[in-house]
């Protein structure tokens, strides 16, 4: 394949034009799950064709059973992009991709039963919320791990107050480069929250807060840069 000069408007046609038919074949003669998935992104991100996208969505989930084209799907429902707005379709859509092991689906659906919105009633279900932040955060979801912490942090609703989990999930979060929570667990030791006081700890996990807030703050201004 020869190298394209996207200074070149033609080349970038031609290259596009390629890459439909490329995607269109894996999807439609293939049965490609991925390639479903890669044409609706394509009409979505480049020719921001919404309804062909959820079109393409559509089978990748309802018949080859993608979890990521479950997700994509749930959220042109959730969005109203593509489709009518339809919070019903949007949470199963959302529930068979977490199921299939689409992470940012699971922490979504957290959230959308920790915020009231994943059912008609709108009430909060935070024990709901913690079982799917539980399901992304034991497949390594750092903002999941951080979620579940928090509500054991704060108790709500239908969940008690749990320091012990409230702690292991901060850990857990803050290995996973959490910054927040790294922060949590040192307020945690520095004022004995649920845990034995415990200023060398504290430090500990303050000092790997600031290392990370650096690390990002460095990597946001090198990417800055390249742009």
């Amino acid at each position: 394949m020869f190298a394209v000069d996207f200074k070149d408007e033609e080349q970038v046609k031609e290259y596009l034009k390629n890459l439909k038919i490329e995607y269109m074949y894996a999807c439609h003669q293939e049965r490609s799950p991925e390639g479903c998935v890669r044409l609706g992104d394509y009409y979505a991100g480049i020719k921001t064709e919404f309804k062909e996208a959820v079109k393409a969505y559509k089978i990748a989930c309802d018949e080859l059973n993608s979890p990521d084209g479950c997700f994509k799907l749930g959220t042109g429902y959730m969005l109203g992009r593509g489709v009518e707005e339809n919070k019903k379709e949007a949470v199963k859509y959302l529930n068979k991709a977490c199921d299939g092991g689409n992470l940012l689906a699971c922490y979504n659906m957290g959230m959308l039963h920790n915020t009231g919105q994943a059912t008609d009633k709108k009430e909060r279900d935070p024990c709901k919320a913690a079982e799917f932040f539980r399901k992304a955060c034991d497949k390594n979801h750092a903002q999941s791990c951080f979620m579940l912490s928090a509500l054991y942090l704060q108790g709500s609703g239908n969940l008690s107050k749990d320091f012990d989990q409230a702690r292991t999930y901060s850990m857990k979060a803050c290995d996973l480069d959490h910054i927040w929570a790294c922060a949590n667990v040192s307020r945690m030791y520095a004022l004995g929250d649920g845990v034995k006081k415990d200023m060398k700890m504290a430090e500990k996990y303050k000092e790997r807060a600031k290392s990370l807030h650096k690390e990002q703050t460095e990597d946001r201004k090198q990417i800055k840069f390249g742009e």
